[in-house]
Formats: C-alpha cells, structure tokens, sequence
C-alpha cells in the first residue's frame, strides 16, 4: 500500500507541474493574440 500512495502522490504531481505547464503555453498564445 506504502508504494502505491507514494507512485500515485508522485503522479499527482508530476500532473500538476505538466497541468502548469499546458496552462502558461495557452496563456502565453492567448496574450500574443491580444495584441
């Protein structure tokens, strides 16, 4: 059980760092259309 908490934990937050990164690079074409 410890090593499945610890692997989903991991995937967690490797989604939320890959989750941050898709954000800034919709956000980044976004600002480039405004102007």
């Amino acid at each position: 059980h410890n090593v499945s908490t610890r692997k989903r934990k991991e995937i967690v937050e490797r989604a939320a760092q890959l989750d941050v990164v898709v954000t800034n690079k919709l956000a980044r074409l976004r600002s480039q259309e405004d102007e």
